[in-house]
């Protein structure tokens, strides 16, 4: 599997870390390959993200 871009509100960040995202009322998990701080995280909680997601793994986040 190569790149692909994933957009969805944010659901939260657990330990892992994993990053969940809501897609299509779904809510989806993947490990996260980059680093988000604390304020970055709650800044954008319920609110749209894209994400870059590679071999299965977050390694972008806006």
């Amino acid at each position: 599997m190569g790149k692909q871009i994933v957009a969805g509100k944010l659901l939260g960040v657990t330990d892992g870390p994993v990053i969940l995202i809501e897609v299509r009322g779904e809510e989806r998990r993947f490990p996260l390959d980059c680093d988000l701080t604390l304020d970055w995280i709650y800044s954008h909680m319920n609110k749209p993200i894209t994400c870059i997601v590679t071999q299965g793994r977050v390694t972008e986040v806006e």
